[in-house]
Order: C-alpha cells, then sequence, then structure tokens
C-alpha cells in the first residue's frame, strides 16, 4: 500500500504492509486501522488525523499496490 501527502514526502510512505489485524503503522500518526475501507475512506480518515495533529490542509492517497492471498491447508 501507498500513501502520498501532497508536497510533505517525509509524511509519505511506500511498500506499506497491513499487519494480520488489519492495522498498518504511519509514523506521522501512528496506527490505523485498515479493514472494511476503500482507498478514498483510507485517504480521509488519514486526511482527519494530519490536519489534527500535524498539518492545516492534508491532501493524501491511498494506493493497493499489491494483494496478498491467504491459502489454508487442512
Amino acid at each position: 500500500m501507498r500513501v502520498n501527502v501532497f508536497r510533505e514526502p517525509d509524511l509519505s510512505v511506500d511498500g506499506l504492509l497491513v499487519d494480520p489485524a488489519g492495522v498498518v503503522s504511519l509514523p506521522s500518526i501512528g496506527q490505523v486501522k485498515v479493514v472494511g475501507y476503500t482507498p478514498e475512506e483510507l485517504a480521509s480518515e488519514i486526511t482527519g488525523r494530519l490536519n489534527l495533529s500535524l498539518l492545516r490542509d492534508a491532501q493524501v492517497s491511498v494506493a493497493l499496490t499489491s494483494t496478498a492471498s491467504r491459502v489454508i491447508t487442512v
């Protein structure tokens, strides 16, 4: 997953991995639950958190760069 904060390269992160609990850790705002969100909804959530703590008018985009499948053998 890639999180891009416009004109803020220090806050942008490429290659984020979602943990088994459905959470990513962003250096600027901490842990964010991503399960059940579309990329647009997640960008809105991250924007809100950044606007509360670090920036005034953050512009965030989120892109899914790869997916992983689970194989369970019984």
